[in-house]
């Protein structure tokens, strides 16, 4: 197995993405996704938040969301992506974002045959929200070369997927709890233990010396 390099993959983009817009090149027509080993893939028109049970759809009246800390979400790839029988892909989120504390916490690979866009479940395990803007370069997918094609490529039941599954965000609704709502939490159970056995200890001494004075 090999990874595909930028040249490869530029030579057979139409392949893999297709015909690329024309705000997708740069001036010097190379284009603007494309990376040494990688291709950037931006964020399409649907993201689900967890937290609030909603569907965002971007693109016509609103071009940007938050997902807040400790919240889940699925994003939907803006390019539909299709992988050869030859071929498998790695994907990943851009490491811009990984600082911000995004995590994902979906499949990491792409099987041959694939065809559709790509759906990445997340989780915002940094301290603020993170925003997300339509058509922004958010995710990565690396390609590479098998050792021959596979006898048997996919063809599930996501095939030629366009949109986020409604089993996908069944399986995400719920309240999120942050590692810094664990920690505030922590604190005050801390807090109250530690009256708790302030109590307890005074209670204690107030019956020790009942039961001295009693007898004497």
């Amino acid at each position: 197995m090999s990874f595909l390099n930028d040249k490869t993959i530029q030579e057979q983009l139409d392949r893999f993405i297709g015909p690329l817009e024309s705000d997708e090149r740069g001036k010097d027509g190379r284009p603007k996704g494309l990376q040494p080993s990688s291709y950037e893939l931006r964020l399409g028109e649907e993201v689900f938040l967890s937290s609030e049970k909603k569907l965002v759809r971007l693109g016509q009246n609103q071009f940007e969301t938050a997902i807040k800390p400790g919240d889940f979400a699925i994003l939907l790839t803006y390019e539909s992506v299709t992988i050869p029988p030859d071929l498998m892909a790695l994907i990943s989120i851009k490491t811009s974002f990984k600082n911000m504390g995004l995590v994902n916490i979906s499949g990491f690979h792409v099987d041959p045959g694939w065809k559709g866009k790509l759906t990445f479940s997340v989780y915002n395990a940094g301290p603020g929200e993170i925003i997300l803007r339509y058509k922004e370069f958010t995710f990565i997918i690396f390609l590479i070369r098998l050792v021959d094609e596979c006898e048997k490529p996919y063809d599930g039941e996501h095939q030629n997927q366009d949109q986020i599954p409604s089993r996908a965000m069944n399986m995400l609704t719920g309240k999120p709890v942050s590692p810094f709502e664990l920690e505030s939490k922590l604190q005050k159970l801390e807090h109250y233990v530690k009256i708790q056995w302030g109590l307890l200890v005074a209670l204690t001494i107030g019956l020790m010396v009942a039961f001295i004075k009693a007898l004497l």
